[in-house]
C-alpha cells in the first residue's frame, strides 16, 4: 500500500530560515516518506492508496507529524476546542481529496466521517517521549507577528529536559543566540560538529602538555558547540547521519582520554587517599566511566523505556550531576584556580566511582521492579502534567520548557 504525504499551501514567514512548508518537507523526506508540496488547486495530486494531507501554513511538533504518517484514519485538530480547525488528515485517497481542495482553495477542512478526530494532547498519548522531556505537543499557525515566540517554541522543543546542569542552565540563552547567528551566516550543523571535534583534539593535546588553562578554554567551548550543533540541526531540520555519529562517538569516547592526558602531564600527584596513586586513579576513571555507560545502556535496552535518567524523579535529579564530561570539568576548572590540578583529577575519579555505584544500584532496582515477561517500565514523565496549578520541583525543572 502506497502512502504519500501532501503538504498543501504554506506561509511566507520563516523560522530559523525555513518556511513552515519547507520545514515539513525536510522532516518527512528525511524520515524516508514520499512527500509532495502543492501550492495551487491546479497542481496534480499523485496516485496513492493513502494520503496524508498536512496544512503547510502551520508549525507542528515533529512527533505529531511522524505519528500521523503511521496512523490511518486520523484527523488532527489544532486544539481541543471543537471549533478548532482540522489541520491534517490521514485517509484513503478519495476521503482525503476534499481536504486537499479545501486547503488549496483557502477553506476550512470539513470533518470527514469515519476518521478519528484528535487534538495534539490526545494524539500525544500514543507517542513515546523523546529528548527526555514531557513538553506538550503543539500546532500553531505561522504568523509574522509571532515569529519570535514560535522560534522559541521550536527551540524549546529541540532542548533536552533531563540533562546535566551545565547544558540545562548555563547554555540555553547563549546557545539560542548562536543558533540564530549560524542560521544568518548559513553555517551548517556538521561544520559546528567538526569544529567541536577539532577543539576536543586541541584540548586533549593541551592537557597532555600541561597547558591546563588553554585546554579548559578549548574544552568549554567544545561543550558549548556540542549543545549548539544539535539544536541547530533540529531547528533547521538538517541533521545528517555523519554529524549524528561523529557527535555520538565524540561524546562517548573522548572524556576519559582527557583525564588520562591531564594525569600524564602532572609533575606531582598527592591523592587524599594514599592507596590510590596516579596509575590507580587513571584505571579507576576509565573503569568507572565505561561501566557507568554500560549500566545506562543495559537499563535503557532492557528495563526502562527512555533510559535510566527518566525512570523516577530521583534519577532525573541525579542526571544533573552524573559523572559525565560537563560535570567533571567543574572540579577540573576549580582545581586549576587553587593551583592543584592533581586534586581535580582525583575529584573526577572519586565522583566517577560514586556515580557509577549509584547507577548500578538503580539498575538493580529497575531489574527487580520490571515485571518478568512484560513491557519495560514507564518514565515518570508519562504522567507529569506541566499545566497543573502548583507543579512540584521535578516537573518545574524537567517537564517544562527551558528558560530561553
Amino acid at each position: 500500500m502506497k502512502t504519500v504525504a501532501l503538504i498543501c499551501g504554506g506561509a511566507e514567514v520563516r523560522h530559523f530560515g525555513l518556511q513552515p512548508q519547507i520545514r515539513l518537507h525536510r522532516l518527512l523526506a528525511r524520515d524516508g516518506f514520499d512527500v509532495v508540496t502543492l501550492s495551487s488547486p491546479d497542481d496534480p495530486v499523485p496516485e496513492a492508496d493513502e494520503i496524508v494531507v498536512i496544512h503547510g501554513a502551520y508549525l507542528y511538533d515533529d512527533r505529531l507529524v511522524r505519528y500521523l504518517m503511521k496512523r490511518r484514519n486520523q484527523q488532527l485538530m489544532q486544539t481541543s476546542d471543537q471549533e478548532a480547525p482540522i489541520v491534517a488528515v490521514h485517509a484513503p485517497r478519495e476521503q482525503a481529496l476534499p481536504a486537499v481542495a479545501a486547503i488549496l482553495e483557502g477553506r476550512a477542512i470539513d470533518s470527514i466521517a469515519g476518521l478519528k478526530r484528535e487534538d495534539p494532547d490526545e494524539m500525544m498519548k500514543g507517542i513515546p517521549h523523546r529528548l527526555l522531556k514531557a513538553q506538550r505537543p503543539f500546532v500553531v499557525k505561522a504568523e509574522a507577528s509571532r515569529r519570535q515566540i514560535h522560534e522559541r517554541l521550536l527551540y524549546d522543543a529541540s532542548y533536552k529536559g533531563v540533562t546535566d546542569l551545565v547544558t540545562k542552565w548555563l547554555w540555553p540563552h547563549p546557545a539560542r543566540w548562536c543558533v540564530q547567528l549560524c542560521v544568518r551566516l548559513k553555517i551548517q550543523p556538521n561544520q559546528v560538529t567538526v569544529t567541536g571535534f577539532s577543539l576536543m583534539l586541541a584540548a586533549l593535546f593541551l592537557f597532555w602538555r600541561g597547558d591546563y588553562a588553554f585546554g579548559l578554554v578549548c574544552g568549554w567551548i567544545m561543550t558549548f558547540f556540542d549543545t549548539v550543533d544539535g539544536k541547530l540541526a533540529r531547528t533547521t531540520v538538517s541533521a545528517s547521519r555523519f554529524g549524528h555519529y561523529l557527535d555520538k562517538v565524540t561524546d562517548i569516547v573522548h572524556p576519559p582520554f582527557w583525564y588520562l592526558a591531564w594525569g600524564l602531564s602532572l609533575t606531582s600527584f598527592a591523592s587524599p587517599t594514599p592507596i590510590f596513586d596516579l596509575q590507580a586513579t587513571i584505571i579507576i576513571i576509565f573503569g568507572g566511566y565505561f561501566v557507568g555507560r554500560l549500566v545506562e545502556l543495559f537499563t535503557k535496552k532492557l528495563w526502562v523505556r527512555g533510559g535510566m535518567f527518566v525512570w523516577r524523579p530521583i534519577d532525573s535529579y541525579f542526571r544533573l550531576v552524573t559523572a559525565r564530561r560537563n560535570t567533571c570539568m567543574i572540579p577540573m576548572t576549580a582545581s586549576l584556580f587553587i593551583g592543584r590540578p592533581d586534586l581535580g583529577l582525583w575529584a573526577v575519579a572519586a565522583w566517577t566511582v560514586l556515580s557509577t555505584l549509584f547507577l548500578m544500584v538503580r539498575m538493580i532496582m529497575a531489574w527487580q521492579a520490571c515485571p518478568k515477561g512484560e513491557d519495560k517500565l514507564n518514565s515518570w514523565l508519562v504522567d507529569a502534567n506541566p499545566e497543573e496549578e502548583d507543579p512540584d520541583l521535578a516537573i518545574r525543572w524537567f517537564a517544562m520548557p527551558s528558560e530561553t
